[in-house]
Formats: structure tokens, sequence, C-alpha cells
């Protein structure tokens, strides 16, 4: 089995601002996937040292220096399917942001975005979308991450809070 956590809009500027649920999923995870804007590149840095695997993209909000470490989307394969990283700043609700990202990634199987900092999951054939919501809390939100877990081919989702 393998375990892939998604985060996506941290806005935070190092490791000591994550929610404690999700540093300890890092420590589990296989992979682990951020879909942009992380804010700060000590997260990166840190990050970097602290996970197995992991597959970022830059968002909106960083800066230079994140972006020239890492793309604006991405592409990978994960225990045998195809995973689509993406921090799509140039819509939200309600302008059909998932059919847009499905055009992006059309031979995807799972597509992870961040930027709306709404957490959703759902399928469209047989393809899984997922946006982890915000890494942090704010106005009553809770912060949230996802799980995702590819075991024999099947593909599981979850969004957690944390």
């Amino acid at each position: 089995m393998t375990r892939i956590l998604v985060l996506a809009d941290t806005h935070m500027r190092d490791w000591a601002s994550l929610p404690a649920a999700v540093a300890e999923a890092v420590a589990e995870a296989d992979w682990v996937v951020h879909c942009g804007d992380f804010t700060g590149p000590s997260l990166v840095d840190e990050m970097e040292h602290r996970c197995r695997n992991l597959a970022a993209v830059y968002g909106n909000t960083d800066g230079t220096a994140i972006r020239q470490r890492l793309p604006a989307k991405l592409v990978l394969d994960i225990s045998g399917r195809t995973v689509a990283i993406i921090h799509p700043a140039w819509g939200g609700p309600p302008w059909g942001l998932e059919e847009e990202i499905l055009g992006v990634f059309p031979k995807a199987d799972i597509i992870l975005f961040g930027h709306t900092h709404e957490p959703q999951k759902l399928w469209h054939k047989d393809t899984l979308l997922l946006n982890p919501g915000q890494g942090y809390a704010s106005f009553g939100c809770p912060a949230t991450y996802g799980l995702v877990t590819i075991e024999n081919g099947l593909v599981r989702a979850e969004i957690r809070e944390a």
C-alpha cells in the first residue's frame, strides 16, 4: 500500500507552524504532495528534509525563491497511477474549475490541486480530483489535509481535519 499525504495552501513560513496532526501524517506517508502556496521557502526546505518523497508545485502566493525551485504543474507515476499536481490560480467556484483541470490533465488517474481553500473530493469517471483544502485553521475553518492510498491498483481518498 502506498500512502500519499496531500497538502495545499499552508501559507506558513516554517515547519513549526504546521498543525501537529499534519506533521505526524508526514512521518507516516510514503509520499507528500504539496499543491502550492507554501509561502515560506524554509517550509519547502524542511519538507524536503523530512519527507520520504516530496512532490510539489508553486502557488500564486509563493515568491521567486520557491518558483525557481518548483514547477507550476507536475505529472508523475506513483504505484502505477498517473498523478497530476497543480495550483490553478486562474480560477475557482463558480467557474467550473474541475472541468478546466481535467482538460489540462486528460490522462491522469489522480489530480491533486489547491488554490480554492475548499476541501473537495470527487470522481469524474475513473479520475479522482482532490483538493485538500487549507493547511491552517482560520475564521472557524479547520486546517485540512488529504490522504490518498493506492493498494492493488485501487485508489481511495479522504479529507481529514488537522
